[in-house]
């Protein structure tokens, strides 16, 4: 009877620690995270965690259709390249298999690999491979999207598949931008801020910048355009005494209490803030304030982050302010419209964004990803039919209202009238150059016109295959 007991009591230990995984594996077998990317978009990916998602569901992508499928939809498929994120594939010695970048050619050996320092970042992947199967390597390398030298973190998983008989591993990576070695204007500046994501990489560089110069950085805080435009600015408080220690659009609040500032609810927003920096480290605050552009009282995501200064914590934040039209608050992004009601919508929220902000939003929609997507962006045209706002290399029109395209039709004067006319906003046709294919197609764009300075100005943005 004690051996029977002993033997059921071993089989109820086993079970309860065994059952539970053999119950769990069929769950980890269904990859329900590889259809869609967990970011709005791929080419936004800054985690490690995310990174390694991706990565695996590429291997996962290869095991289920095979090389010849899957580096085909590597190379032409969104899902799978967007701006800097890329995949790449090599054999463990180190010979290529693929690479979307074009960097490296299939059968070059890259074994001898070095970054831009030195690093032999290749056989960095394949130790990594060797000795835990999978891995991390950091190293400098060009950015494709900005033709600069970047940190870069490649994330390296092997595939079951072989290539050729020989063992592989595919890869990607992505360029960090809040990281102390990466904080620099071309990515991170005030008038780029405009996402929460945004709002918390600025603040993350805003506390590198404080490390490195000292309490010199509050005085840059408060006057350098990189670290304040129109609405985005940093805030900083004593976490102690709530006192606030800078403020990057009204220096005038440095030196009060802010611990019983509400806003139109009774929510106490400061004391929230404290809250998170002190009991988590960071965190986001939703409240009401009133927008330094407009002077109305819109909602505010805020986030912030505990800093320590010579054994003293402060709370260091900056957030972003929904925008007035409440179907801005969930536009899609540029990469995403496709339909009329979209264009629309993309070009009216452009169209606000102007007319609140001024010039100092014509950074955003020039170089944001949020606005600029391949053939999918927003303009600005004046009355003498200059492009103000154009993010695009190519342009073929030189301040000209008499500019037509081959059907004899009037572009730009087109594109003033519409803003001049007692609708101030409508469509129009013409063919242009798509940057997507290279070809000259039919673009039809939706116009807006808005004040600007004293002067109407059009707001557009078009689609191409998009009938009339």
């Amino acid at each position: 009877m004690r051996f029977v007991l002993r033997n059921s009591l071993f089989w109820q230990v086993l079970a309860t620690l065994i059952l539970p995984l053999v119950i769990s594996m069929p769950v980890l077998a269904v990859d329900t995270g590889c259809a869609t990317p967990s970011t709005a978009r791929l080419a936004d990916l800054q985690s490690r965690s995310e990174l390694q998602q991706f990565v695996r569901c590429a291997a996962a992508h290869v095991n289920e259709v095979g090389w010849p499928q899957a580096v085909q939809d590597f190379q032409t498929d969104a899902h799978w390249q967007d701006g800097p994120i890329y995949l790449f594939a090599l054999d463990t010695d180190g010979v290529i298999i693929f690479d979307v970048s074009g960097s490296s050619q299939p059968g070059e050996d890259r074994l001898e690999g070095r970054d831009a320092d030195g690093k032999a970042h290749i056989a960095r992947f394949l130790f990594a491979h060797r000795m835990f199967g999978e891995g991390y390597t950091t190293y400098r390398w060009r950015n494709p999207e900005t033709e600069t030298l970047d940190l870069k973190v490649t994330y390296v998983h092997p595939v079951h598949r072989s290539y050729q008989g020989r063992e592989a591993i595919i890869a990607a990576g992505y360029h960090p931008l809040d990281a102390p070695g990466s904080c620099h204007p071309a990515y991170v500046r005030a008038s780029l801020v405009f996402t929460l994501e945004d709002a918390e990489r600025f603040v993350h560089c805003a506390e590198h910048h404080i490390h490195r110069v000292g309490l010199r950085a509050l005085f840059e805080f408060r006057n350098d355009p990189r670290w304040r435009s129109g609405p985005s600015y940093l805030f900083m408080h004593d976490r102690e005494s709530l006192i606030m220690i800078m403020h990057g659009a009204n220096p005038a609040l440095e030196g009060t209490y802010r611990g019983e500032r509400e806003d139109s609810t009774g929510f106490r927003f400061v004391q929230e803030m404290a809250h998170h920096a002190e009991y988590f480290g960071e965190g986001v605050t939703y409240y009401e304030t009133r927008h330094p552009s407009t002077g109305a009282v819109q909602p505010k995501r805020a986030y912030v982050r505990n800093i320590r200064i010579d054994g003293f914590n402060y709370i260091l934040g900056a957030g972003v302010y929904a925008p007035a039209r409440p179907e801005c608050r969930t536009m899609p992004s540029a990469n995403q419209v496709d339909t009329k009601p979209e264009l629309e919508l993309f070009v009216r929220c452009a169209a606000d964004l102007i007319a609140d902000r001024g010039i100092e939003v014509f950074d955003l929609l020039l170089h944001h990803r949020i606005w600029v997507d391949g053939a999918t962006y927003p303009f600005v045209i004046d009355q003498a039919c200059r492009s103000i706002v154009y993010p695009l290399a190519y342009r073929s029109d030189e301040n000209d209202c008499m500019l037509t395209d081959a059907n004899g039709t009037l572009l730009n004067q087109n594109i003033v009238d519409i803003a001049n006319s007692d609708a101030g906003q409508g469509y129009t046709s013409y063919l242009w150059l798509n940057p997507a294919s290279g070809k000259v197609e039919v673009k039809t764009t939706y116009v807006i016109g808005v004040e600007l300075e004293g002067e109407t100005v059009a707001v557009g943005a078009g689609l191409y295959g998009l009938e009339q």
